[in-house]
């Protein structure tokens, strides 16, 4: 790292190699770091913690622990790779736990000057273990995270309830309504994502439907939590109780080899405001379609319990609102072979984030 700051040149660095972001985890005329070969991960009874290295997945990570009965808390699609913590990390359990990264008991980090340091929260870089938190790649380069662990059970302790619901694209007026009035009772153990997607095929028809993962931290769904949602006549349904590693794999990978494009914001559990960005990102995928493989955009209710339990751990730069809030995320998605992105297309996708 001292070279690559002294000498002025280009890096970057490749945690899980997740994402297909262009330009995001690769380098023309630099230095790529990557993290393939650091790729272990334990859970230590004696601390009561769980080492990983970068270089893995939340599928790897998860399935190397879950015999002690314990998880870390990371991403909710199983082939997002450890950088996630550096950017908060919203889990399934976030609303129980926090952020992911609020789970933080101590880093190792490279530094820009090469000096290689432990932080966390009690010695003299205290303010760089809080700030990565939440800075993402911008505070140096994590080598190794010791995290507290989450109770989950193993796969055999089916400890959770839930699957994932489709509707129909004629459904989500009421679906989004129902997202901006879910969990009012604020019960931690409640969890719902939201996908709204629309696929172009290769004779240029589109298909849109609404996917919604929900889970509990319980044996059923409460009625008083889920009833407004499980209400809205569906296309499908398909619910059992699972373990924490099923509900992990229960979310679809995209497909590989293909560039994408992601961002992501949060408003207030409010239905208008809510159906507002939805009108927005439709928008903007019909006018795209033609150009595109896939457009999606997901919406997660996170309770106040996320920030409570964030405090509890010392708080993070992402300072969440206090009441809770909806997370955002949208994505699109080019055809295999397409590597070059369209004027047209980028400028209705910097429209659609200005909005």
């Amino acid at each position: 790292m001292k070279e690559i700051f002294d000498n002025n040149a280009h890096y970057a660095v490749q945690a899980g190699g997740h994402t297909a972001m262009k330009n995001w985890n690769v380098v023309q005329d630099g230095v790529l770091i990557m993290f393939t070969h650091m790729s272990n991960a334990s859970y230590s009874s004696e601390t009561d913690t769980i080492t990983l290295q970068p270089g893995l997945t939340w599928e790897e990570a998860t399935a190397a622990v879950e015999s002690s009965g314990v998880a870390p808390l990371g991403a909710r699609v199983r082939d997002v790779g450890t950088g996630a913590l550096l950017g908060g990390g919203i889990s399934y359990l976030t609303s129980e736990y926090g952020f992911a990264s609020d789970m933080y008991k101590e880093l190792d980090v490279v530094l820009p000057n090469g000096d290689f340091v432990t932080v966390n929260a009690d010695n003299e870089y205290s303010d760089l273990f809080w700030a990565l938190k939440g800075c993402a790649s911008r505070c140096g380069i994590v080598t190794r995270y010791e995290l507290y662990p989450a109770r989950t059970g193993t796969k055999e302790e089916k400890n959770y309830y839930g699957g994932v619901i489709t509707f129909p694209a004629s459904a989500n007026p009421d679906v989004i309504t129902a997202i901006a009035n879910f969990n009012s009772v604020e019960d931690p153990k409640a969890v719902l994502l939201t996908l709204f997607i629309q696929t172009t095929n290769p004779d240029g028809s589109t298909e849109a439907v609404t996917d919604v993962y929900i889970f509990y931290h319980g044996s059923g769904f409460p009625d008083a939590i889920f009833g407004e949602l499980l209400s809205i006549p569906s296309t499908s349904q398909s619910f059992s109780a699972i373990s924490y590693y099923d509900m992990l794999i229960t979310f679809p990978m995209f497909p590989s080899g293909c560039v994408q494009f992601f961002g992501g914001g949060a408003d207030f559990r409010e239905a208008t405001a809510l159906q507002s960005i939805y009108n927005h990102w439709w928008n903007f995928t019909t006018t795209v379609q033609s150009e595109i493989l896939r457009s999606f955009m997901s919406y997660t209710p996170l309770t106040k319990t996320t920030t409570d339990a964030g405090n509890a751990r010392g708080g993070n730069p992402i300072d969440p609102p206090a009441d809770g809030f909806i997370s955002i995320n949208f994505g699109v998605m080019l055809p295999a072979g397409v590597t070059n992105v369209p004027d047209s297309l980028e400028s209705a996708r910097q429209l659609l984030l200005s909005q």
